[in-house]
């Protein structure tokens, strides 16, 4: 019987193809993805204030 030789070392291993590399966010998308955040970020401070003024001004038209 004969055996071949010929494909010595081994192949390597199968792996799976990597997946492509994700695509950044434009500087427009950038800038604006920031400025959501800052927004929100403002409001996070104001809105409870503004909510708080909010509940008295109905309450003092309510008496």
């Amino acid at each position: 019987m004969f055996v071949s030789h010929d494909d010595w070392p081994p192949p390597p291993r199968w792996e799976p193809p990597r997946p492509p590399p994700r695509k950044r966010m434009s500087a427009a998308g950038e800038k604006f993805l920031l400025w959501v955040v800052g927004v929100n970020l403002l409001l996070l401070f104001v809105a409870p204030i503004a909510g708080a003024s909010m509940v008295q001004l109905l309450w003092m038209l309510m008496e």
